[in-house]
């Protein structure tokens, strides 16, 4: 659940400031302890889950196990519908087995999600731009759990809501939602199993999968690449940080990433592309995207967890490094 799910990981934190416990108010003393709670519940139980992970219009149902092995976190999750996929991971160690001719780049960069931004890092970042509030008591996966209210600070992020196993403390449903309160993505848990033996799965060695009609290499944690493009935004939101710059092929001049540790967001720059439309707002895959032409053949998206306002005005302000700008 560590790798699969980054948002919900994303949220086991450290203390909210320097001011002691004592003098913090008794919600948010509650709240800071339930998502320590449960981001130690990801890493040091033992589970095995069934989830619905729904995107815009798009659900995938999926299977993810979870322990602990000589003092190493393993994970496994199989996709159990559409195109067969399984992620595999032994601590920093990870390895997609799909289907030759198909990409395993959505599967590692939700894993790279995870590893790039361990959210115990980032708490202080989180809290200046996000209000974390205790929710009415729900029920997930006929469990009892403890809701948790995420509103942004600002009207350039997306609200979100998690929900928080009362028993056990892992969280069993994150809801991304856009300005009007509908759910663009979600992550729902529901079925659980705790204290589950690992399976072969969990334990056999990463090379045994290198087999039959499939492909994928253990690979190490790559925290992104900081390639200096030729165009860059002159304003992002107040938060959000740039992890990762990538130079594109062909017609595809760039790609550059950016996040708040909660949120994310990527900038696609693309000269030289002639379409039917100066600019245009749509939604894809839960996400919204806004794309516009600049500098006469210069094509900008900008798609993820931000508004459409606050896409127009970041393309808006991209410009040319250099010289060649004066």
């Amino acid at each position: 659940m560590r790798t699969l799910i980054y948002c919900l990981i994303a949220l086991g934190l450290t203390t909210v400031t320097c001011v002691s416990a004592k003098e913090m108010p008794p919600e948010q003393t509650s709240v800071d302890q339930l998502i320590r709670q449960a981001a130690n519940s990801l890493s040091t139980k033992n589970y095995r889950l069934h989830l619905l992970h729904r995107v815009g219009e798009s659900v995938d149902t999926l299977i993810n196990a979870h322990a602990m092995i000589d003092g190493q976190e393993r994970e496994y999750i199989s996709y159990l519908n559409g195109i067969p996929r399984e992620v595999f991971r032994r601590g920093d160690s990870l390895m997609c087995v799909y289907p030759e001719g198909t990409s395993p780049m959505a599967d590692h960069n939700l894993i790279s999600n995870l590893m790039e931004a361990p959210i115990i890092d980032n708490y202080d970042q989180l809290v200046s731009h996000y209000q974390f509030t205790l929710g009415e008591k729900d029920y997930v996966a006929g469990r009892e759990a403890l809701t948790i209210n995420i509103t942004p600070r600002d009207s350039d992020r997306s609200n979100h809501r998690l929900w928080i196993d009362e028993a056990s403390k892992l969280p069993l449903r994150h809801d991304v939602l856009d300005e009007h309160g509908a759910i663009m993505k979600q992550l729902m848990v529901v079925s659980i199993e705790l204290d589950a033996v690992p399976g072969s799965k969990l334990t056999v060695p990463l090379s045994d999968y290198r087999q039959g009609d499939v492909s994928g290499e253990p690979t190490q944690h790559n925290p992104g690449t900081s390639t200096e493009l030729r165009w860059a935004p002159r304003w992002i939101p107040d938060g959000f940080v740039n992890v990762s710059s990538q130079e594109g092929s062909s017609s595809l001049s760039g790609h550059l990433l950016y996040s708040d540790g909660l949120a994310r967001f990527s900038i696609y720059l693309a000269e030289g592309v002639k379409t039917g439309f100066s600019s245009r707002i749509l939604k894809h895959q839960g996400n919204v995207v806004v794309e516009k032409y600049i500098k006469d053949d210069l094509l900008v998206t900008v798609m993820g967890d931000l508004n459409s306002h606050s896409a127009d005005k970041i393309i808006g302000s991209i410009y040319l490094r250099g010289p060649e700008s004066e």
